[in-house]
Order: C-alpha cells, then sequence, then structure tokens
C-alpha cells in the first residue's frame, strides 16, 4: 500500500488554507452494482447512469479521477474499478440511486479477483441474509475474502485467498463438502435470452416467454398457467427442443467460451514468485559455435521438420543444438 499526500484548499474568510490529505492507493478493485428488474441500461445513456451513481456515492474530487465506470448493457449491471480505497468503500456500500427522479435499490458487492479460488456450498437456509454469511462459514487455515448467495437459492459462493480450493467447510456446527465452481453463462428464466440473470432481466416488466415454444405473454402473468398451444421450439435457434434445455450444444459451447476466459483472466492476473532463484549475469554460460558434425545433423532435422510439421517446433530444435554443444561452466 502506498500513500501519497495531495493538497486541497478550503476558503475561509476569503482566505485560502491549504488542507493536507492522505490518499491511501490500494491495488484496483471492481466493484459490482446490480440495479435489478426496475431499470433497462440499454435505455438510458450511459453518462447519465454514471453521474447518478457518482452523485449518490458521494464522491470528492480527489476521488472521481480514481473511478472508472462501464456500463454492461448485456448483462444489465454496472462495474465499476477504483484504485482508492476510500472510493470503493462507498461503491461497496451504496445501497441505492436517484435516476430521472426516480429511486432504484442497488445491491452492490466486490468482484472476485481472477487469481483467488471459488467454490460453492448448497444446504444453507435461504432466511439467512448475505451479511451473516461470512459470521458463520470459516474454513481451516483460509481467509474468505468474500460470500454471496446465487440468486435466491440455498447456494453459496465463496472467494477465498489462494489458488487451491479446500474440500471441507464448516457452516455453524454442520461440516459439509465444497464444490469447485465452474463459471458458465447466465440464461434469463423470465425473457429467456443469455447474458443476464432473472433478478435483473430489463424486461420482466413487459413480457415472459414460454420455455417451452417461445410465446410471449404479458409480464404479470406466468405462461405455465396458461392454456395455449405448446410445441417443442427453442427461442435462441428455433431447434425442436426447450429454450432451457441444459443439453442444448450451443449452451454448452457458450460455458466452454466462459470457462476459458475466467482461465485466461487467472492466468494473467497471477502474481509471479520473486522469490526464486534468480540467475545472475556472470553464472550464464555463453553458447559455443556447434561443431562441423553436430551442425550437419541439426541442419539435416531442422529441413525435415519444416517439410513435415512447418515452422513451430524450431524452438525446440534450438534448445537441442545447445544441449548438444555444452558450454563450459566457468
Amino acid at each position: 500500500m502506498e500513500d501519497e499526500t495531495s493538497m486541497e484548499h478550503q476558503l475561509d474568510d476569503h482566505q485560502a488554507t491549504p488542507v493536507h490529505v492522505v490518499r491511501r492507493h490500494v491495488s484496483p478493485q471492481t466493484i459490482i452494482l446490480r440495479l435489478g428488474t426496475q431499470l433497462n441500461l440499454a435505455k438510458y445513456p450511459t453518462y447519465e447512469v454514471t453521474n447518478a451513481i457518482g452523485v449518490a456515492a458521494g464522491f470528492t474530487a480527489f476521488e472521481v479521477r480514481d473511478v472508472n465506470i462501464k456500463a454492461r448493457t448485456l448483462q444489465n449491471l454496472v462495474a465499476a474499478t477504483s484504485g482508492r480505497e476510500s472510493a470503493t468503500q462507498k461503491l461497496a456500500g451504496l445501497r441505492s440511486l436517484t435516476l430521472n427522479g426516480k429511486r432504484l435499490d442497488v445491491t452492490a458487492y466486490v468482484a472476485a479477483e481472477a487469481h483467488h479460488a471459488r467454490c460453492v456450498v448448497h444446504g444453507l437456509p435461504k432466511d439467512i441474509p448475505d451479511d451473516q454469511l461470512l459470521s458463520i462459514i470459516s474454513i481451516e487455515d483460509r481467509h474468505i475474502v468474500a460470500a454471496r448467495r446465487i440468486g435466491q437459492s440455498d447456494t453459496i459462493l465463496l472467494t477465498l485467498k489462494g489458488a487451491t480450493v479446500p474440500k471441507e467447510v464448516k457452516m455453524g456446527l454442520w461440516l459439509t463438502k465444497t464444490q469447485s465452481f465452474r463459471p458458465r453463462t447466465v440464461q434469463c428464466s423470465i425473457c429467456l435470452n443469455i447474458g443476464h440473470r432473472a433478478d435483473v432481466c430489463p424486461t420482466a416488466h413487459e413480457f415472459t416467454r414460454c420455455e417451452t415454444c417461445g410465446q410471449q405473454f404479458p409480464g404479470s402473468q406466468k405462461p405455465e398457467r396458461t392454456a395455449h398451444e405448446c410445441e417443442f421450439k427453442c427461442f435462441n435457434c428455433e431447434g425442436p427442443h426447450c429454450a432451457r434445455d441444459p443439453q442444448w450444444p450451443k449452451k454448452h459451447q457458450a460455458d466452454k467460451l466462459a470457462r476459458i476466459a475466467a482461465e485466461r483472466r487467472r492466468l494473467r492476473s497471477t502474481p509471479t514468485d520473486s522469490t526464486g532463484p534468480q540467475i545472475s549475469q556472470t553464472s550464464q554460460s555463453r553458447p559455443t559455435k556447434p561443431t562441423k558434425n553436430n551442425y550437419q545433423t541439426i541442419r539435416f532435422c531442422r529441413s525435415r521438420t519444416v517439410w513435415r510439421h512447418g515452422a513451430a517446433p524450431l524452438l525446440r530444435l534450438r534448445a537441442a543444438s545447445t544441449l548438444l554443444n555444452p558450454a563450459p561452466v566457468r
């Protein structure tokens, strides 16, 4: 953590008085803001939404410079990133905002870092609020960064420090097993679109669709309670199956891409270990020129490899050339 002292001016009796303010910089954190089904982000200018968030959070002029907000219209949520501790605390504590004179409820939580381990546990009663989860759940010798409920289910998503997933978690007096969290694409049960959940569906008050045939009904009407002719027809691909069929091929492909993207983010953000053995420049040996026989062998192998397998294995051949002619250690 790095402390940096900045200077503000307060006007007192027409005289500028310098006031020293300590800015505490931390590693950038992302706060996810869910506005629920009350707001369709695609229908509002992003500039107005971000300004409303800034006013509701009460950012200072210095905090505004360190906060970046992006609207994810497909997921119907807002992601705010900041490296200033005071700004992230204000964002995480945000519970409501006012947009165009309308008060909107906000659910805010800290997004998990890619190099943190995540797992799920099942069976926790639904009447336990999220703010009590950290006091109930404990893991031996592990620090729980965040805990939140997935939707309205009895499944709890845990974010832990470290790269490994524990086998067991203690919830109160109950010792239960964990399951690894597998990222996958979410599908709305109201509009049947892929990319957002039902609790943030932007069209929940306008209409809902039948999972079997994709027919559209008013938002206050349940399709399963309506007498209508139903035939299997997927709303997304028009195939002869239910829109929420777990065996839907395109859904499997989307889940696979989501897991690949999560793994790439984890590899990019994994901190490097700087405590490992370091090799000084004086101890590194310089490669010597290959002898005539070894040079001919490498040249022959290189030509056959390029002809059969392309130029990709040439890097391994270069390493083989060094191994055939080791340099003397000084």
